[in-house]
């Protein structure tokens, strides 16, 4: 695969990555776990929720890092 397939694959998946991203913040803001409340106007909160939202988001690609763990770790060291 060349540089260009893999930059164009990931972004046919962005819709799919910004649709989950979304629906997880909102259920994240709705779960109760955290009041939004205590929060001011900046950005801290959607941070929080955008962090975790992201780590989720790992595990709709759990197949790939079952078969990829060596790939996986070496990228993230970079």
């Amino acid at each position: 695969m060349t540089r260009n397939e893999c930059l164009k694959k990931i972004k046919s998946m962005m819709p799919d990555i910004k649709k989950y991203i979304m629906e997880e913040s909102e259920r994240l803001l709705n779960s109760g776990g955290i009041d939004p409340d205590n929060y001011c106007q900046d950005f801290v909160l959607a941070k929080i929720i955008l962090t975790v939202a992201l780590q989720n988001l790992k595990g709709e690609y759990r197949w790939i890092h079952d078969n990829n763990k060596k790939e996986i770790k070496n990228l993230s060291h970079f």
